[in-house]
């Protein structure tokens, strides 16, 4: 589940927001046998990609029977939430691997957030459930993450300057109707 609200302070994106809805509308209304889509977001730390996947569970939740957020951060730290997320759903799940199977076998559509898919020593396809009816999302600073995609993969790179000004000015909470002001101060 995704506990976290969206981020009031989320600017620019839309762009990749707009191609990565539409990427996962897509894969949803393939049929049954089709391959399952995957979609990794690569880029450095702070970036967005966590935010952006956020900011997509809000807006595409109503598609979606389930919305679910994974930390793959750490084995152990990936391992206990795919368990607490079987318990959640009411699954049969003695082990993470059970639990992994149980959700692929959802019969309603999923949407999974697999999130800093960041060490390149594990093998992240253990924590991709398989099944035609869910999307996965698998944020990385590891371009070689790439791999695991079945969908054009998204690497992040750094905000337009106007938007890291918006960004910078919003943090502040400087009011909008000063934004104009104070654009040049925040560029410097």
């Amino acid at each position: 589940m995704v506990t976290r609200p969206a981020n009031p302070l989320f600017t620019g994106r839309e762009e990749v927001l707009q191609k990565l809805s539409e990427t996962v509308r897509n894969g949803l209304e393939q049929p049954p046998n089709s391959t399952q889509c995957r979609v990794v977001i690569t880029g450095i730390g702070g970036q967005g990609k966590s935010e952006i996947c956020l900011q997509l569970t809000h807006r595409l939740r109503q598609i979606f029977w389930g919305v679910f957020w994974i930390d793959v951060s750490t084995p152990s730290v990936a391992q206990t939430a795919f368990l607490e997320l079987a318990q959640t759903l009411n699954l049969p799940a003695a082990t993470w691997k059970e639990a992994c199977l149980g959700i692929g076998n959802l019969k309603h559509p999923w949407l999974l957030v697999l999130d800093n898919a960041d060490d390149p020593t594990v093998d992240y396809q253990q924590y991709i459930p398989s099944g035609p009816r869910g999307v996965i999302l698998l944020t990385s600073r590891n371009d070689d993450c790439q791999q695991y995609a079945t969908a054009k993969p998204i690497a992040l790179e750094g905000l337009a300057h106007e938007k890291a000004q918006e960004l910078l000015l919003k943090a502040t909470r400087v009011p909008q109707d000063q934004f104009h002001q104070l654009e040049e101060d925040a560029g410097k």
